[in-house]
């Protein structure tokens, strides 16, 4: 999984975070959201149409990507309860973090280990407004 806060929702921001992130020629499962027409040509792109009540095809859905915003919009609700624009990828990469080691049964030791190796976020580089 990779999340990171896009420009827009508009069809060459989606188009160039998905061709950064997603090697040519990978199957790539979307919804029916015109933005991702342009991505689809690179890539062997299978639909579901939510705007038609359709939601798995064959063994193409949405269900994964959909389960991690899930857990992500839970969890500043849940959690955090506000979070602020300026912040918002260091949110999306805890919870990237958090999906990609679910199944991890070391994931305690790790994220000890990754705490302890990573240099400190002090208060002043947290709260800088410039």
């Amino acid at each position: 999984m990779r999340a990171q806060k896009i420009p827009s929702r508009g069809a060459r921001a989606v188009a160039a975070f998905v061709t950064k992130s997603v090697e040519p020629g990978s199957a790539l499962m979307t919804d029916d959201y015109a933005g991702y027409e342009k991505v689809g040509k690179q890539y062997e792109h299978e639909t579901v149409q939510h705007s038609k009540l359709e939601y798995v095809v064959g063994s193409t859905h949405t269900n994964s990507i959909e389960n991690f915003w899930s857990l992500f919009k839970r969890g500043l609700v849940g959690s955090f309860h506000k979070v602020s624009e300026k912040h918002l990828d260091r949110y999306l990469d805890e919870f990237t973090y958090r999906f990609n080691e679910r199944h991890n049964e070391q994931l305690f030791q790790l994220t000890l280990r990754n705490m302890v190796n990573e240099e400190a976020l002090t208060f002043e580089k947290l709260t800088n407004t410039a």
